[in-house]
């Protein structure tokens, strides 16, 4: 239908009081009015879409960097766990190790007095014995010498010769025996005095290794705690950073769709009005 011609006639019968004239001419004016605000409701769709369109840019933008935490979180956690594994291994090298030296000192410590060095009856006999052979060479030399080579000229009596060399070899003899005895009796103390030091010497340096241990493992605690800490701070910095990104994308977002919205209102309006002098 060619609009002009509707105008005139619209022109035409606009002071025709003619009921029926009337009624076609509003049925007219309906009818343009609806297909009016159709063609602008159509056009304003069509400038949201491109709208829409043209504002994705940044929903992909966002989308992107949300990802992006959830890729820093992911790599946090994953970090998180072989920091840990990490120390459950050297903890774990730490038991061990400090199990076998402990088990090794603890051994001695048990078996101390299995040990010939730390037996005080065992040291005894062993100077006994000694002290037997030297006091028998010290019996045989003295002997020897004091009792055969001074009475050399009395030969023909062998008796008389033999018993001062039994004589004076008993009597270095039995002062070598009775001073070696002395001095057995001096180191079996001495191996019990050793003995009780060793004891000793052993518990504290259990009770060390023991501490060494328990440092050691503070100690390797303290540096994962504090490399997870790094981590920590690296990975919230990160996500704060793109936090922020996230709200300035989604800024400029509304910005640009505020904008373009405002443009496209002016836009409806000024076709509104080329619409409205078309049919009035």
């Amino acid at each position: 239908m060619n609009i002009e011609f509707v105008k005139k006639v619209c022109g035409l019968y606009k002071e025709n009081q003619n009921k029926v004239v009337s009624n076609i001419s509003y049925l007219i004016s309906k009818f343009f009015n609806s297909t009016l605000e159709l063609i602008l409701k159509s056009a304003e769709e069509k400038y949201e879409k491109d709208i829409d369109d043209k504002v994705k840019i940044f929903d992909i933008q966002i989308a992107d960097s949300k990802k992006r935490i959830e890729l820093t979180q992911g790599e946090f956690e994953k970090g998180v766990k072989e920091v840990e594994k990490r120390l459950e291994v050297s903890l774990s090298s730490v038991e061990h190790e400090l199990e076998q030296l402990v088990g090794n000192v603890e051994y001695k410590l048990e078996h101390i007095d299995e040990n010939s060095k730390f037996n005080p009856s065992e040291t005894f006999k062993n100077s006994m014995i000694y002290n037997g052979i030297i006091s028998m060479v010290v019996f045989i030399i003295t002997g020897f010498s004091g009792g055969f080579l001074n009475n050399i000229n009395n030969y023909n009596n062998f008796s008389l010769v033999l018993t001062a060399t039994i004589f004076s070899g008993f009597k270095w003899g039995l002062l070598t025996y009775i001073v070696g005895m002395l001095v057995s009796l001096v180191s079996s103390s001495s191996t019990m005095w050793e003995k009780t030091t060793q004891k000793n010497r052993l518990v504290k340096q259990i009770a060390y290794l023991k501490n060494v241990g328990e440092r050691s493992r503070k100690q390797l605690k303290l540096e994962s705690e504090k490399l997870l800490g790094l981590h920590s701070k690296k990975m919230n910095e990160k996500i704060e950073y793109l936090n922020e990104e996230i709200s300035e994308y989604e800024k400029d977002k509304e910005n640009q769709r505020t904008e373009l919205k405002q443009g496209i209102t002016n836009e409806v309006v000024t076709i509104r009005q080329k619409l409205n002098n078309m049919f009035i």
